[in-house]
């Protein structure tokens, strides 16, 4: 019989930990017996790919954060099935996940922390404290996480582990032998343009304000056509829209939503940008380098560690708008002279392989079944 593990997240709409999520869940469904449960009420893509390769989902419809009873769905669904280990994932899953699941008999329990919280948010660090004694693991997505949990929480030592996202690279290494027009997939008037593009959620996280506002004086100084374009949703949009009219950048900066041709886009980019001011892992900086696209990006938590400067992509000092600029440009001016970063970069994208993260979660999986606590 498989031994049953249920991964228990916030949300799942498409985004760096719902989509670890689903690589987990979907690779692992040949030697587990394999669940979902998701706290919110919205529904997410992530869902709808779960079920439709055969993972059960349950869904705890949570609309507010007070609304503490749904949980006992949660209580049951885990006693019902009998789910020998619970993984959770994200702060409101990590806290309520760890509670039910001792209730529930659950004793193999451990948590994965996929952000470097900047905000603040204190009650967080007391909260993932308090509830240690329940898990057996605190797993950080990257070495930046683990350090700065170690540092803000009094977890022991002992239960950190530090497992780095992977993620599928086929689709974006065949994507850079590819050649897509421009026109096409982004929708940009000038198809020798150069494109400076972002992927990501539209939250003040993602530091999209700031970027469009260096945008503004790097088509200044730029003396050949070129667009911003970024894709993703969230509620920054209507304040990036009122950013870019104010600017007048109306037809020079693109935000496209939500795509699912992620890996065409990427390769219509000239030059990848990501401006977060914050990062736990970044897995879209991966995804690029892996397309043959250079990176430039805030030298911040994780991306430092993902990247390393002048030689599989660029860092620049965080909210410097004029480092940002001059950068652009030097980038600009060397366009045809990056060969050798992209493919180092291609390269090292291969550390964050699905494969290699899937087999040491499953190291470790194995490791807690096999214990006696």
């Amino acid at each position: 019989m498989k031994p049953k593990i249920l991964f228990l997240i916030t949300e799942l709409r498409p985004a760096g930990a719902e989509k670890i999520v689903f690589s987990l869940a979907t690779r692992l469904k040949e030697t587990f017996e394999v669940h979902v449960a998701c706290i919110s009420h919205r529904r997410g893509a992530v869902g709808d790919w779960l079920k439709a390769a055969g993972i059960p989902v349950l869904y705890l419809d949570m609309a507010k954060k007070y609304e503490l009873w749904k949980l006992l769905k949660l209580y049951h669904y885990l006693r019902k099935n009998q789910i020998q280990i619970l993984h959770t994932h994200l702060f409101h899953a990590n806290i309520l996940g760890r509670v039910t699941g001792f209730f529930a008999g659950v004793r193999q329990i451990l948590s994965s922390v996929h952000i470097v919280e900047r905000r603040f948010r204190p009650w967080h660090f007391w909260l993932e404290s308090l509830t240690h004694p329940l898990i057996r693991y605190e797993v950080g997505v990257s070495p930046a996480v683990t350090s700065f949990m170690k540092e803000k929480t009094w977890i022991p030592e002992r239960k950190f582990r530090t497992i780095l996202n992977g993620i599928d690279l086929k689709p974006f290494q065949e994507a850079s032998k590819q050649k897509y027009s421009k026109k096409e997939i982004l929708g940009v008037s000038e198809e020798q343009a150069w494109i400076l593009g972002s992927v990501g959620r539209l939250t003040l996280q993602k530091g999209y304000l700031f970027l469009i506002e260096v945008y503004e004086q790097f088509r200044k100084q730029c003396p050949e056509p070129n667009y911003l374009v970024i894709i993703g949703e969230g509620e920054e949009r209507h304040t990036l829209e009122e950013k870019i009219r104010e600017l007048h950048l109306e037809p020079y900066v693109f935000l496209l939503g939500y795509r699912q041709d992620i890996p065409a886009c990427l390769r219509c980019f000239d030059l990848f940008v990501m401006p977060s001011l914050y990062e736990g892992f970044g897995l879209v900086a991966v995804e690029a380098m892996a397309s043959g696209v250079p990176v430039l990006a805030n030298a911040v938590d994780s991306l430092k560690d993902l990247i390393e400067e002048g030689k599989t992509g660029f860092l620049v000092t965080p909210q410097d708008s004029q480092k940002w600029t001059d950068k652009l440009m030097t980038l600009f001016v060397r366009r045809d002279h990056l060969t050798q970063i992209i493919e180092t970069a291609k390269t090292g994208a291969q550390q964050f392989r699905e494969d290699r993260m899937v087999e040491e979660y499953k190291l470790l999986y194995s490791d807690m079944l096999a214990s006696k606590i």
